[in-house]
Formats: structure tokens, sequence, C-alpha cells
């Protein structure tokens, strides 16, 4: 005799994988289409690398990727040409975010209490702070205020992301403003040393640029923010190919985030470009893991948040 119970959980199993074929056809149908707008695509690739995925384990993969928060890497680095006023500056470098279906509101405003009672002296942000929508089920509203709320002394500092340019990126830019951060794209922003009346040579210069895809757009971008002004000691870019132009200009930091490192590390060594700290000369890159992903998986790469402490060498 037929077990009722069996047959009726082998007909769901059988159901679960015809919508998974079904979901899989049509988004990869979509893709080679190439007719989609930004948006659009990056929804059809999420389907595809979280919705599917997480579906086949019965939500399993996206269960045990929520559990893992991310660590606080501390980093020491000695950089030349930086302020002597702000020798030993802690910076937090957040990054990648990507509040949505992977990173809830609730996990970003745990973390930032986590970040708050380090009292960093500078919080930055190098984008992706969104995954798809600005006010999905998981709005970016209250994520931002969580994290524009840590109180840096030195303040707070945000570029943008490409993800942040699919929905809505005036809209990211004016949340992030009113959660009391400075967007520097393009810009660069002079923060006085504690205890200074006034403005002059100590001055710490961040500056930031719009994301770019190219090494080539990256080189424009880096070398329009430093046209007319002073080069700044602190670069933000989402994209780590910013950094060519900036060793070039001479820019002693340059903080980005954007490949995840990669999210799935089998190889003993990672590429400097993709993770971690390099440098070229003088100038020094860290390309920070990111906290949130693009997909429910990390093996041998965590998510992180950089604790950099920068001194003068």
């Amino acid at each position: 005799m037929n077990d009722p119970a069996a047959s009726g959980a082998s007909a769901k199993s059988r159901t679960l994988r015809q919508r998974v074929r079904t979901i899989t056809t049509k988004a990869a149908a979509k893709l080679q289409e190439g007719a989609l707008g930004k948006l659009a695509r990056a929804k059809v690739r999420h389907k595809l690398l979280t919705v599917v995925p997480d579906r086949l384990t019965g939500g399993a993969l996206r269960r045990a990727h929520l559990l893992r928060a991310p660590e606080l890497r501390e980093v020491c680095l000695s950089v030349p040409g930086w302020p002597a006023a702000f020798d030993g500056v802690r910076i937090a470098h957040l990054s990648d975010l990507h509040v949505g279906d992977l990173m809830p509101v609730r996990h970003v405003v745990a973390l930032a209490r986590r970040l708050r009672a380090t009292r960093p002296d500078l919080l930055v942000c190098t984008g992706d702070v969104v995954d798809l929508h600005v006010n999905g089920e998981q709005p970016l509203a209250p994520a931002l205020q969580a994290v524009g709320e840590i109180g840096a002394a030195l303040g707070a500092f945000l570029v943008l992301g490409n993800h942040d340019h699919l929905d809505d990126p005036a809209e990211v830019i004016r949340l992030a403003h009113r959660a009391g951060f400075a967007v520097v794209e393009g810009r660069v922003h002079c923060v006085q040393p504690p205890g200074s009346a006034a403005a002059g040579e100590a001055d710490l210069r961040i500056g930031g640029v719009e994301w770019a895809s190219t090494i080539r757009q990256n080189q424009m971008n880096v070398q329009a923010l430093c046209v007319g002004r002073e080069a700044p000691h602190l670069l933000l870019a989402h994209n780590p190919k910013a950094f060519r132009g900036a060793a070039r200009r001479g820019i002693p930091l340059t903080l980005a985030g954007h490949t995840h490192g990669g999210q799935v590390r089998l190889a003993p060594a990672a590429r400097a470009s993709r993770r971690g700290h390099s440098r070229d000369g003088d100038s020094h890159l860290y390309v920070t893991t990111g906290v949130g992903a693009w997909f429910p998986l990390r093996v041998n790469c965590p998510s992180e948040v950089a604790m950099i402490t920068v001194r003068c060498a």
C-alpha cells in the first residue's frame, strides 16, 4: 500500500522542482534577450542566484547565511603622506550592505550597535547600500539611519555603488544626507583635527569618485576630482579600479568595495585588487569583502567591516 504522507511529500517536491525550472527558464530567456534594463536584469540575477538556490534547499541556505554576522576586522596601515594631526585615526570602513532579502534592516541595526560600541573616529561607506529597491520590503531609510547613528566623532562619508544606481540614486543620496552622511562624489571635504579652531594645512582631505565600471573612466573621475584643488589624503571609491588613477596622483589611501572578495574563495590567495591591502609606491589600497552578499553563500571569504587604524609612515 502507498503511504499517503510519502505520496504527498513527493508531489510537493515535484511541484517545487517544476516551479524552480519555470523561474530559471524564464529568467535565463530574459537575460539572453538582453532587452531588460539594469534593474530588471539585476532582479533576474537575484532570482537565479538567490531565490532558486534557496527554494531548492527549503530556505536553509538563506537561514544559514543570515546566522553569520560580519567580522570586525582590525587593520593597521602605515601611510606616507598622511597628515600628522590624524596619526592613529580609526576608520570604520563599511561597504556593500545590499539592504534587501539577504540583509534585513534588523541585521543592519544590530551591526550598527556593535560598531557604535567600538567608537570609531571616522565612518566611511563605499557604496551598494541597497541591493535592488530603495523602498522595498526591507526599506533603506531605517537601515541608513541606524548606520548614521554610529556617531563617529569626525563624521560619516559615503559614495554610491552600482546597485545604488539601479532604482533611485537621488533618493539614496537624500536618505544618506538625512542620516548624517556627507556624500563626497566628485567633491573633497576637509575635516579639521579634534580641537582645531580653523581650517588649514592640518586638515584631512576626504574625496570620492562616482561609480564607473572601467579603469579608464575611473582614472578620468580621479583626475576630475583633483583639478583645481589639492588631491585628497583619503579617496572613497566603490570600484577598486579607481586605485590606478589614485596612485598616479599620489593619493595616500584609497578605500573601496564592490568585489565582495569574490564571496567564494577556493584558492589559498586572492588578487590584491579583489580583497585586502595592497600598495603602489607610497599609495595604499584597502578593498573590503563587504557586509552583504550577491547570493547566500560565502566560502573562505567572510563578510566584514574593516576597522582601519592609519599611522603616519
